[in-house]
Order: C-alpha cells, then structure tokens, then sequence
C-alpha cells in the first residue's frame, strides 16, 4: 500500500469509521470532545503509517464528511473546530524492547519522563514554491522527516536556480523535540533508554518538561548517507497523562494486619527493625528516615522533609541511602561526586543535531517523591548553588541562552556527607568539617553525626550482628514488614493529611521556646530559628500519618522532640546543661573562631610589606594558637596547598590565590 493518494486514505477511513463500532461513538461526538482511536487495527495501522504525520488531519476529514452527511443543517468543519483526537496502540511496550528489527516504522506505545524539550519552532506543511528567475511554480509537500525537498528550476535560461517559497501559500504547523527517558525502575541496571521524540500540531501545547506520560508514536530511524549510522526518533503521535503508574497499593488484608500492629503500641520502634535490618543500631536515625518518607502535610510552607547524615566513613551512611531508595517508587539515587546543577536541577544540553534543549535533572523528575544524594559534600560551589532554590522554594528554574524556565521539585532530600579531613573533628564547627555553606545546611530538618567511636562492649554486638547476618541472613522474625509491605504502607500513609490540634500547638510552641532559651545562652554552641519550629510541625504531622491518626496528638510532639533532642545529642550537645562538651557547634554558624578562622588570621598576621607569607614563620605562629601543634599546622598548610588555597611564589614565599 504505497503512495496512496489523500483522497484514498480518507475513503478508506470512512469505510471503516461506517462500522458498528465507530459510527455511534461519532453520533456521540460533542463539538469540543475527544475522538480516541485505538490503531492496533491491522487496517488501521498501515493507514495510520502511510499518513505519518497527516493521520490526524484524514481522519478529522472522514469524521466531518461522515457528520456532514447526518447534520446537512450545520457547518461541521467550524462548529466540530476545536474537536480532539487521541491515538493509541493496544499493548504497551518498554522502551529497552523497542529495536530497529522489529519496530521500525512500527506504531509503539510507552510510558516515559519528558526530560527534556526544545524551544517550540515552525515546519511548513505545504506551500507553493517559485523560481526567482522565471517564476515558474510548483506545489510541494514536506517529507517524512518535516523538510522540504530542493528543487532546481528545469528552465535552461534559469541555469538551475534554486526555487524559493512562496510565503503566502505557506502552511505551517508547530514543530517540537522532546527526550522521552525509561522510567528509572523499569530499566535495566539503573540506565534509562532515551529516545528523541518530535511532536507537531496541538500535541506541542500538551508535552512539557518533567511530566510523565504514555506515548503512541512510530518509531523509526533518521538516515544518513554519510555515516549510514542513523538516529532514532519517536513520531509522536498521541499522548496521555499518567500519574504514580506505577504505585504499589495495600490490599485490605493487608491493611488490616498493619492496622493491628499501629494499635498495638510501640509500633515506630517495631518498624526501625524492618528498616535497613541489615544495619545494626541507629534506631533515632531509622525513625527519622521512615518520617522523612511519610512527610509533612504541604500548605503554604513545605511539607517534605530534608535530612542529612554526616559522619566518618564505613559508617553505612550509604547503605541507609540505598535502602530508603528500595523501598520507595518515584525516587533517584545519586552521587554528589558525580552530579552537576544540570543533573540534579535543569541545564541545557546538546543534541547530536548542535541544537541545545533544556533538560530536567534529579529534583524536578522526582517532584513528589525523593533523591538520595551520596557524596553530598564532593559537589563543587556551583553545582551546589542550584539547590538552595530547591530545598526551600521547591522550584528549579534556568535563564540562559534564551531558555527562562521554572520547573516544580517538591523533592525531599536524604543526603550523606564524610568530614574534609577524613574523621569528624569534633573540636570544629559542622560547616568547616564538610564544606558546605551555612545557608544550605539550614534547609536540612534534620542533621545526624555519626562518629566511629571506640567502644569495647558495642564493638562487640556490632561485630556478632555483622558475622550473623553473613552466617544466617536476616533472621523473618526480626522484621515487622518485609520491602514490599513496608513500601505500599509508606505510600498509603503518604496520602493522609493530619491536623494540628490545639493541645499540640501549644506543645510544639512550648518546645521551640525552651529550645530558644537554650540557644540565648552567652556560649551556646547552637542556633535555633524558626526552620526548626517549622521542622518539628513537619515531623510531628509525619508521626501523626505513620500511626494513622487524623490529628497530630501531644504523643507525636513528644515523640519527635525525643529524635531532635537525640540528633543534637549525636554532636555533644546536652539540652539539660544546654552546654557542649567538646565546644564544636552543632548549626551551620558558629559564635566562636574555628580552626579555620584562626588560621586564616595567622596567615593575615604573618604577611610582610608585599602581602605575602613565608612558610616557617605562618607554621610557627599557628602552632602556637590553640587547637594546633607543628604538626597539625604543616598538615593544614598543606591541605590548603594541595586545594589551591595558597600558591608558590618565585622568591619561595606564598600568597593566596
């Protein structure tokens, strides 16, 4: 069935739009509805690919000559104008299925991200093209690929001169390129298929960055000669919303076992041995994972919660990580390390044809669910700037190149960070021991130390938990819920949105107040503001959803303010004495110099007349400053060196950079 003519493409349309199955839902048609065609009819679909991409404008043609003949008393091309259409294929495909061999030029249906879109742009559909020269016309149509061929003038006098458009015959339509990603959990080892999807016509103002969508489309390749290695591209053709496809749901059995278990008390406690029962201990920290995957209700402040765990390595900071990505469905796991702003908020990227789109990172794919980003601290001070927008505001935008665009990412963050200097220095602030700005580490509900520390009765359990999990495993009996049950009651409970009583207000008011009396004090080594109150209403209401309560009780305040008086415990912090044993400050800011701000000062004051340092005399005078000895000194001195702090001049004497 090759080059058949328009005229024969809609007859052959009308014939099968005549049947009993087609032709009451067209009697059913309303002027400003929806006509959905399924094209997996054999018919169907090799008119469906012999049209391309004018399928829908034949169709819409053998729908209103079939309405013309029923309603002669009405214009049916002006009153059924703003009529729509939807195509799709009976069986779904995932996308690593799709290959050349079976599906080239086939009609495919797949569920994917829209990660990416280009600015929208125009193709001429049809026009009349003229010679310059002798003005002699013809009528031309774009090809498959939406170009227009090249025609030469036959006329010998004209010597070939090339035929240019005439403007006013000109049809045009909206032309766009998207990349339509596998989604993360149904690809193969974590690496998503991406194809290059073009869209035209109405479907332009229906496919947008960072949704997830069912595409019908054919698939097929893009040739060149040259290289004769082609690229693929998706012909979009039709599209459909889909929101959480892919979401594990409670049966009501099962439902009502965990519903027995809440009543029975104690049941966050019982549910820590279900969460990551691999690792040993860390049941504050389990807690405040499981709250943080249940989250806040969302109003005008946000409802999802940020935690971050530092602490010294082979802590199984990255196992937690890991684990909280199993059980949870709309969710990346990344490396800091190996991510830029452009991976993990929105960049440009460019494609094979030169052209660059903007493309949605980590954050606004994930806008509703979660990223657990590893290596949180190795990211550089750029990349990191893309986030301060996203972890408060929960947006992402870009304005560059002529792309202004601002993309929702209502994402919560579990992240993991190491100390710079290899262990935790428990005597320097937390910003200095990681690197990370002050305003970023405040959007953080929650931040957990955890410090290799030498205990011989600990050590022990530890060690014969490790070499009884690698004998027998996971004991059945030590877990409440296995992954799959604990993963479809997190995202019931997500669903539910508690209320703040008026007992529980006073109760959390009265908790941020004695934590600011505390925080008052001359030498309090910490910072409390309202990010902290509005973090305990979070994870109190998160409390509240995990034992599915309908109201936020004084137990879920007192609850959550035993976790938050632990997580400052994990840095030294006593809230009886409201004093700190080693000194160090558990917020971002700190009220007393810290080692780095000394030693920035020593090297300040051991500046000559020419603004710069001489190695020995800096090394002398800061090991003589407390905190430091010649050694420490030398090891910071080249510390700086070797991060280009400080460099080399050619008389031997060293100026910062």
């Amino acid at each position: 069935m090759n080059q058949m003519t328009e005229s024969a493409i809609v007859g052959e349309l009308k014939q099968i739009f005549y049947s009993k199955d087609h032709i009451d839902v067209i009697d059913a048609l309303r002027p400003n509805g929806t006509f959905t065609l399924d094209v997996s009819d054999e018919k169907l679909t090799d008119l469906f690919i012999e049209a391309n991409s004018r399928f829908e404008d034949y169709v819409r043609q053998a729908i209103f000559d079939i309405l013309q003949e029923k309603k002669q008393d009405i214009d049916v091309s002006h009153a059924y104008r703003y009529l729509k259409f939807r195509f799709h294929f009976n069986e779904s495909t995932s996308m690593h299925s799709l290959n050349a061999r079976e599906h080239e030029s086939c009609i495919v249906t797949f569920d994917c991200d829209v990660i990416a879109t280009e600015n929208t742009m125009t193709y001429i559909k049809e026009c009349t093209m003229t010679c310059p020269k002798c003005m002699k016309s013809v009528d031309v149509k774009c090809d498959i690929d939406k170009k227009l061929p090249t025609i030469h003038c036959n006329n010998i006098s004209c010597k070939k001169a090339l035929l240019e458009v005439d403007r006013e015959t000109a049809i045009t339509d909206n032309l766009k390129h998207v990349l339509l990603q596998e989604f993360m959990e149904s690809s193969r080892s974590n690496s998503p298929v991406i194809f290059e999807g073009l869209i035209t016509g109405d479907l332009v103002g229906s496919i947008f960055i960072g949704q997830k969508k069912q595409i019908t489309g054919v698939y097929r390749s893009v040739f060149n000669t040259k290289t004769n290695e082609n690229s693929i591209l998706i012909d979009v053709v039709s599209e459909k919303d889909l929101d959480n496809p892919h979401e594990a749901t409670l049966s009501d059995d099962e439902f009502s076992i965990i519903k027995k278990l809440v009543t029975g008390g104690n049941f966050l406690e019982k549910l820590c041995l279900s969460f990551a029962p691999q690792i040993y201990g860390y049941n504050n920290i389990k807690k405040s994972i499981l709250l943080q995957l249940v989250g806040g209700v969302g109003g005008l402040k946000r409802g999802d919660v940020n935690v971050l765990l530092v602490g010294d390595p082979s802590m199984a900071k990255s196992e937690l990580l890991k684990f909280s990505k199993k059980i949870t469905q709309k969710s990346i796991y990344t490396s800091g390390k190996g991510s830029s702003a452009a991976g993990l908020t929105i960049g440009l990227v460019k494609l094979d044809s030169g052209k660059y789109i903007a493309q949605a990172g980590v954050l606004p794919l994930c806008s509703g669910g979660f990223a657990f980003i590893d290596e949180f601290d190795k990211m550089n001070t750029t990349d990191r700037s893309g986030l301060h927008e996203a972890m408060e505001q929960q947006t992402v935008s870009i304005a560059k190149a002529g792309y202004r665009m601002t993309l929702p990412a209502k994402t919560a963050i579990l992240a993991a960070a190491n100390p710079k200097f290899g262990s935790y220095d428990i005597d320097e602030s937390l910003a200095t021991n990681i690197d990370v700005p002050p305003p970023l580490l405040s959007r953080f509900d929650l931040i957990w130390l955890i410090r290799d520390t030498i205990d011989e009765k600990e050590d022990k359990r530890k060690a014969e938990f490790i070499l009884n999990t690698f004998v027998n495993g996971i004991e059945a009996s030590n877990v409440l819920l296995d992954e799959d049950i604990l993963s479809k009651y997190l995202n019931h409970v997500r669903k539910l949105k508690p209320i703040l009583t008026a007992s529980s207000q006073d109760k959390i008011l009265s908790i941020y107040q004695q934590m600011r009396k505390i925080a008052s004090q001359e030498d309090s080594s910490i910072t409390i503001g309202t990010r902290q109150l509005e973090a305990i209403v979070r994870l109190s209401t998160a409390h509240a959803k995990l034992h599915l309560r309908d109201e936020v009780s004084e137990e879920d305040v007192l609850e959550v303010e035993s976790i938050v008086k632990s997580m400052f415990e994990s840095f030294d912090f006593d809230f009886t004495t409201g004093k700190n044993i080693h000194g160090n400050t558990v917020s971002s800011n700190t009220k007393n110099e810290t080692k780095e701000k000394k030693a920035h000062r020593v090297w300040n004051e051991s500046k000559d007349k020419n603004g710069n340092v001489r190695e020995i005399l800096f090394i002398q005078l800061l090991s003589k400053e407390d905190g430091f000895d010649d050694v420490s000194a030398k090891k910071l001195f080249g510390l700086w060196e070797s991060s280009c702090v400080i460099k080399l001049n050619k008389d031997n004497t060293w100026s910062k950079t």
